[in-house]
């Protein structure tokens, strides 16, 4: 049986520094880039993080379609407060890619490769995606905060057609454990603003 994603796991994994993280943990959601940004409009706090265990909604960079089945991956986005120039978010998300790559190679210890700048590959296959968006103060026009958003596939045994030739998992029908995964991918993001 597959492991279910939770916020008391995931909080047990981050130990005394759970606090730090405004950490909530769904079933389902369209997309947790899409829930922060909400929260973010109604002054959600930095380190605010948002788990799911389905999107039904996800998606990529330009506005692709990013497949995000129930039990078998991590949708994670994670809130950065403050003023930011538009630059900062191509540095936020390359740090990012270094920061899950860390993350996936001390819980599993797979070695998965960068795919400029966004993308994760093991094995010649996709096996996760990064989205940061920007999100602007309505008055003044300027950047506020950051949304960083990323969907790994931990065990997934097969894929939609339209992506079968390019969509790999960690584990081909094994186990990851995704608590902990989750646990160490936000103790790694914490650290993506300060690039």
């Amino acid at each position: 049986m597959k492991e279910r994603l939770s916020e008391n796991k995931i909080r047990r994994f981050l130990g005394k520094d759970s606090e730090r993280f405004n950490l909530s943990v769904v079933e389902v959601t369209g997309s947790t880039n899409t829930d922060i940004k909400n929260a973010a409009r109604v002054s959600a706090p930095n380190n605010t993080v948002r788990v799911a265990e389905c999107q039904t909604e996800g998606r990529g960079r330009m506005g692709r379609e990013f497949y995000s089945p129930a039990d078998s991956g991590i949708y994670l986005s994670y809130l950065y407060t403050g003023e930011f120039e538009t630059d900062t978010i191509i540095r936020m998300t390359t740090a990012a890619s270094v920061a899950a790559c860390r993350a996936i190679e001390r819980v599993t210890g797979a070695n998965p490769k960068i795919k400029w700048v966004n993308d994760l590959y093991l094995n010649d296959r996709k096996i996760s995606g990064i989205l940061a968006e920007s999100i602007t103060a309505p008055k003044s026009g300027k950047i506020c905060g950051v949304v960083v958003g990323i969907g790994v596939n931990c065990t997934n045994d097969s894929f939609p057609i339209r992506i079968s030739d390019v969509a790999g998992a960690i584990s081909k029908g094994g186990n990851v454990p995704r608590n902990e995964l989750a646990a160490e991918m936000i103790k790694e993001f914490e650290n993506v603003k300060k690039i």
